[in-house]
């Protein structure tokens, strides 16, 4: 009777330790499994459901870690926000997914909870820009000075300075900081617009076009590479 009940135990406790090894390694599985499929739709439903599995505070912060720079990537902002409150939630919140959420707050619109988490991390380009948003030239104008001051090849940061200028109404000083990012960068979707909107305010509209139409282009084609 002693053996029969000891034997109980044994095999009770070996399910249960097959259970809890099937439980830990099956969001992990789902993991690898997302980060060798071909496609980024796939990816992104692979990890969704490592995420969906995930049963432990651990694999609950890497799973979510895991899938926001996707979700940021295929323009899922939305589920990008969601994920990273969870992480905060969990106090897996660190200042790269932070990062990813502010990018995600400002592409939905949300620049005030945007600003909230720069000022938080002490991120000042993407407090700049969002004061750009905002219409507050003066408060971008101190900070985008400052950040040229600090390093002066940042190309988001000439990006901002020719925007700055931009709403000042200055095209040529507009004109010559967005020719920088393109110099560093020539398929900056953000740059060839601005620089669109610049050629088209000083009367260059076949110039504008093409900006235009270059932007439009490259956007297309990573819209198309990402679905």
């Amino acid at each position: 009777m002693k053996n029969v009940k000891v034997k109980s135990v044994v095999i009770g406790l070996c399910i249960a330790l097959a259970i809890f090894v099937v439980v830990d390694i099956i969001p992990f599985v789902l993991l690898w499994a997302g980060l060798s499929a071909q496609g980024i739709s796939e990816q992104v439903t692979l990890q969704r459901w490592a995420v969906k599995t995930s049963v432990f505070k651990f694999q609950k912060i890497y799973t979510r870690n895991s899938i926001l720079p996707l979700l940021v990537l295929t323009g899922d902002y939305v589920d990008a926000i969601h994920y990273f409150n969870e992480l905060e939630y969990l106090d897996g919140a660190d200042n790269f997914n932070t990062r990813l959420a502010i990018y995600s707050y400002i592409q939905t619109g949300d620049y005030s909870t945007a600003l909230s988490y720069a000022h938080l991390i002490d991120d000042r380009s993407r407090a700049a820009q969002i004061y750009i948003k905002l219409k507050d030239y003066k408060k971008a104008k101190i900070i985008v000075d400052k950040l040229l001051r600090e390093n002066p090849v940042k190309i988001s940061t000439y990006l901002y300075k020719s925007e700055i200028l931009f709403y000042e109404g200055k095209y040529g000083d507009a004109e010559n900081y967005v020719n920088k990012v393109l110099q560093m960068s020539p398929t900056y979707i953000d740059a060839l617009y601005l620089k669109s909107r610049i050629l088209n305010k000083v009367g260059r509209g076949t110039d504008a076009k093409r900006c235009f139409s270059q932007a439009k282009y490259l956007e297309s084609k990573k819209k198309s590479y990402y679905n």
